[in-house]
């Protein structure tokens, strides 16, 4: 017995090590690479599928599972994607019609606003012909002549001013149109409906039931074998310093060996690598805003290379740009347009003291040089005497002693006149403050003839003395003018040195800039240099990993190419049972989408009336009129109103397109339909439907009865002491009397009952010989 239990509990234990403990399937392989280990890996076919590490592999079951899911995300996805697309579509209408009536608003102002000062500007050309302003006296027209070379100009102008105000105001608010919140809330709308359609395209992304079930037993590895001690490699040391990278990758025994190390775990490496990556992508988004910036400030710098005129248009740029420096720039523009205007005002005033005076001052000029000193003259003397006493025998030397006798005369004369020339001028000032004065006496003296005669004399003489002696008086205001030329040349050399160092200010100010600004570049290349060379460095390890990455994905890549070829078979029988379900899938849609519109169309139906029957009549009443249905509005209801004809006549008076369903006492419900218009008439009337669109139903029969083409002028008999008639008053198809009680049926005299076996035509609507209606309703139906 021992023996049997134990061969029992033996043949268990092997039947529980052949199902996977992953996916509970059975064991169908086993990972030979492992047994190299002496760790043996079973795998079941969900194992199998997962080692292909290939999302379009797959198992039947998870197929299914997988076709089932994207139906639902598909239908789930279209309905939010449809109601999502109508909302943004519905907020741009809704904003553009905002900014339409806004911008009509506004142009119909502006519009009106223009078309009366035309009003005005017409009115005053219609006053000005029709009252023109013709005057005959010669005084008065050479006063309106006086005033109008006066105040012409000024009126001309003030008319083309406020004409340009007016234009300016206008043209302002025609930009506003276009610079307005609502304006900016349209542009806005567009923005939020292009993001959701971005939103859209993101969210809806259909995710598959993923096919990789996690044994959250098992800690993560890598796909690669330590080389030392050939086990899976579960953690990286990414603190250590000078270390290979192959060394980096450690398995379980090789952290045992060197457990004072800090490793961290696969998911940790992956995490930071993430982080990493999002780190490395707003380092080079900062870097391309630096280099932009970098670029503006080189274009600066080459301001250098400009011409002086345009290299103070860009320091005047720089200066408005600093907000600073304004200030400084406005007092600096001030001073030298001052500094140029004063300048011009010297130069011209001393021209004109230049050619004023010329003739006078090089005449004075010329006599001050030729002044010798006297002094000089007795040198000259004493030097001719001594010339004398040595050279008495030499007759050369008496012909010098004579011209130095004449030189001394010729001076001696000079100083005479020289002499002479200062009295004359003493006497000159003192002659003519005489005649001031005695002019003064004169005109404080009362009027008299003989005064009147001498002051005529005196003028005379005055004019005579001025003329006479006009140079001589031009030579007493040279030393004036000299004096005044001295002060004007003082201020003029202030004035450069002002400005001079007006220019040395702002040349170090702008030197100062320029020196800022090259620091602030000489700072941004260094931290250029340093980012390019931290994403080199990270370029260099990415490349690293790249290929052992891309080494790994060759080996697999082997395996799976043997996989996908032993499976090519099961994805073309997956694809063509794909290509079948997407075909019931959109058969299911347009079923829905029928289903969508009846049930649009069930909104609109008559209480009286059956689902099924209203859409005949639905799809009957368009293919009649030839246009579509919006709306069933309900005009009339018997239990309501009144079953009788008054009421009936005040509700349908002047109505078209009226549907009427009736209920009887027997439970049958009958009716009819006319595009024809009611109108009430006491003594009666035809009324024609040309259209033929007419016609008379039963909803208990299911039937429908048409106006006969050659019967259509007897469509309807109206007359207000009548219910509803459809057909003549004597061979009538529908008669109800004004109770609503009373009334006959004739059917098939004028709508068309031929294709039907009718046993009774008096009794086949109504169930009895009379209406008895119990319950009416009239829709007037409005087309789209």
């Amino acid at each position: 017995m021992n023996i049997i239990t134990s061969q029992i509990q033996q043949q268990q234990s092997e039947n529980e090590d052949m199902v996977c403990k992953i996916h509970k399937r059975e064991i169908i392989a086993i990972e030979l690479e492992s047994s190299e280990k002496s760790q043996l890996q079973y795998l079941c076919c969900n194992c199998l599928v997962e080692k292909m590490n290939n999302n379009k592999i797959s198992t039947i079951e998870q197929t299914k599972d997988r076709i089932q899911s994207l139906k639902s995300q598909r239908q789930e996805n279209k309905i939010k994607e449809i109601q999502i697309r109508l909302d943004y579509f519905k907020n741009i209408l809704d904003q553009i019609m905002e900014f339409k009536c806004n911008l009509e608003n506004s142009l119909e102002k502006i519009y009106s606003q223009i078309k009366a000062q035309i009003f005005v500007i017409q009115k005053e050309k219609q006053s000005f012909l029709e009252n023109p302003s013709i005057q005959n006296n010669f005084q008065e027209d050479v006063k309106s002549l006086s005033k109008f070379l006066l105040i012409e100009t000024y009126e001309n102008n003030l008319q083309t001013f406020q004409d340009n105000s007016f234009i300016d105001e206008i043209f302002k608010q025609f930009e506003l149109l276009f610079n307005n919140s609502v304006y900016f809330q349209t542009i806005d709308t567009f923005k939020a409906a292009k993001q959701k359609i971005q939103e859209i395209n993101e969210n809806t992304k259909i995710q598959l039931n993923t096919l990789q079930n996690k044994n959250n037993q098992k800690t993560p590895s890598l796909n690669r074998i330590c080389a030392t001690h050939n086990k899976e490699i579960i953690m990286i040391d990414i603190d250590s310093k000078n270390k290979k990278i192959e060394d980096r990758f450690v398995c379980v025994d090789c952290i045992s060996n060197h457990p004072q190390q800090q490793y961290r775990t696969i998911e940790e490496v992956n995490q930071q690598w993430n982080h990493t990556n999002k780190q490395l992508e707003q380092i080079i988004y900062d870097l391309k805003i630096k280099r932009i910036i970098i670029n503006n400030l080189m274009k600066l710098i080459s301001i250098q290379d400009l011409s002086p005129e345009e290299l103070i248009q860009n320091i005047n740029y720089l200066i408005q740009k600093d907000k600073e420096n304004r200030i400084e720039d406005s007092n600096i523009q001030y001073m030298k347009s001052k500094d140029q205007l004063f300048q011009k005002e010297i130069e011209n005033r001393l021209e004109n003291l230049k050619q004023h005076d010329q003739l006078d001052i090089q005449e004075s000029i010329n006599i001050l040089r030729d002044i010798q000193n006297e002094n000089l003259i007795k040198g000259i003397f004493l030097l001719s005497q001594q010339i004398l006493e040595g050279t008495k025998v030499n007759q050369e030397q008496l012909i010098m002693k004579q011209e130095l006798d004449e030189l001394i005369n010729s001076s001696k004369q000079i100083y005479c006149q020289m002499s002479l020339f200062n009295q004359a001028i003493h006497t000159f000032q003192e002659h003519l403050s005489k005649i001031k004065a005695f002019n003064n006496r004169m005109k404080s003296f009362p009027n008299h003839v003989n005064l009147t005669n001498l002051q005529k004399l005196f003028n005379e003489y005055t004019n005579k003395f001025e003329n006479d002696f006009q140079n001589f008086k031009k030579f007493n205001e040279i030393e004036i003018l000299e004096n005044n030329l001295e002060t004007l040349q003082q201020d003029y050399k202030k004035l450069q040195l002002e400005k001079n160092q007006l220019m040395e200010a702002l040349e170090n100010d702008y030197k100062i800039f320029i020196q800022d600004q090259n620091k602030i570049i000489d700072e941004l290349k260094l931290v250029v240099k340093d980012i390019e060379s931290k994403f080199e460095e990270k370029e260099q390890q990415l490349n690293v990993k790249l290929k052992e990455e891309k080494n790994n994905n060759d080996q697999y890549q082997k395996k799976l190419d043997e996989l996908q070829i032993q499976n090519q078979h099961q994805i073309q029988e997956l694809n063509q049972k794909l290509g079948e379900q997407d075909k019931i899938i959109l058969k299911y849609q347009l079923e829905l989408e029928k289903l969508i519109y009846i049930d649009q169309i069930i909104n609109l139906k008559p209480k009286l009336a059956s689902d099924d029957f209203w859409l005949t009549l639905f799809f009957q009443i368009q293919s009649k009129c030839r246009k579509t249905i919006k709306s069933t509005n309900l005009i009339y209801l018997g239990t309501r109103d009144g079953l009788n004809s008054n009421s009936f006549w005040d509700k349908v008076n002047g109505k078209i397109n009226l549907l009427m369903i009736f209920k009887s006492k027997s439970e049958f419900i009958f009716g009819g339909y006319t595009p024809c218009k009611q109108i009430k008439n006491d003594g009666g009337q035809y009324i024609a439907d040309d259209t033929l669109a007419s016609f008379i139903f039963s909803q208990t029969k299911n039937q429908i009865y048409h106006l006969k083409p050659d019967r259509k002028q007897y469509a309807m008999w109206q007359q207000t002491s009548y219910g509803p008639v459809f057909g003549t008053q004597n061979g009538n198809d529908i008669l109800i009397r004004q109770d609503f009680q009373a009334g006959s049926s004739s059917l098939g005299y004028n709508y068309d009952c031929s294709q039907f076996k009718i046993e009774n035509i008096s009794t086949h609507l109504f169930g009895q010989s009379t209406p008895n209606i119990v319950e009416c309703e009239i829709y007037e139906i409005q087309f789209v």
